[in-house]
């Protein structure tokens, strides 16, 4: 897969991306970071602490530190409470 832009060399003054690269195969992380460098005269690519306590994206925290059969109870249980607690 190719990972280019149709915008020219250095088009924008900065390129923000915001935890995105890691969610990209590995194979086009090198690729996205490269176009974000081409397109823009500035860049900032932030990637998620793995070593920080709370997973951002659901907000729990030490879910992303668990075997995956833990989490998959954790967020059944935490879900079940939140539910409930709407009610």
């Amino acid at each position: 897969m190719l990972l280019t832009c149709s915008f020219e060399t250095k088009s924008f003054d900065i390129v923000f991306s915001n935890s995105l690269i890691e969610h990209l195969p590995r194979e086009l992380q090198q690729a996205f970071a490269a176009e974000c460098q081409r397109v823009g005269r500035h860049f900032y690519i932030q990637t998620p602490n793995k070593w920080f306590p709370v997973e951002l994206h659901i907000l729990l925290p030490i879910i992303h530190w668990l075997p995956l059969r833990t989490t998959l109870v954790y967020l059944v249980v935490v879900t079940a409470a939140v539910v409930k607690a709407e009610d």
